[in-house]
């Protein structure tokens, strides 16, 4: 399993299935969306705000220390 599809599977983002190949060996894993793109993309974008809100806090508090 992927990093990627190992981050899905912890957010609880995908069905995970095992499909038997014809004839002989192992299944595969089919994996699917639970959630839509739209979903996803709000989480993302939810992050990546409060990753840039916390550098700009950073980057607001190194200039007071500056000014001192």
């Amino acid at each position: 399993m992927s990093i990627a599809s190992k981050l899905l599977q912890e957010l609880d983002w995908i069905n995970e299935r095992e499909e038997k190949k014809p004839g002989k060996g192992r299944p595969f894993k089919v994996y699917s969306l639970k959630v839509g793109f739209k979903d996803i993309i709000a989480h993302l974008e939810k992050q990546q705000k409060k990753a840039a809100d916390e550098g700009q806090t950073k980057i607001e508090r190194l200039k007071e220390l500056g000014k001192k």
